[in-house]
């Protein structure tokens, strides 16, 4: 499951990430982007639109998939050179 702020699902870095946020400061904070999906759209409360939009990003601009397509993994490469860990995959929908 894709964590709605430990994970890069709305560009290349994550909510946590943009917002200088550390640790503690989100550590009872757990939901899950698939808790925002209603009928294959993405559906914010308010509070969390303005958070989102406020930090410049555009839930518009994520890939939404067919549920029926086939899961893969894509790791994507730091800059430098070493490889991701588990904690850094991304899921992509051909």
């Amino acid at each position: 499951m894709v964590d709605l702020w430990r994970h890069n699902w709305l560009g290349s870095i994550s909510i946590k990430e943009t917002l200088n946020l550390r640790v503690h400061d989100i550590a009872n904070l757990n939901a899950k982007v698939e808790c925002l999906i209603e009928d294959s759209e993405i559906v914010l409360p308010a509070q969390l639109a303005d958070l989102i939009e406020a930090a410049g990003f555009n839930v518009n601009n994520v890939v939404k998939g067919d549920d029926l397509e086939e899961d893969t993994f894509i790791w994507c490469p730091k800059p430098s050179g070493t490889a991701p860990s588990a904690r850094e995959v991304r899921f992509s929908r051909n």
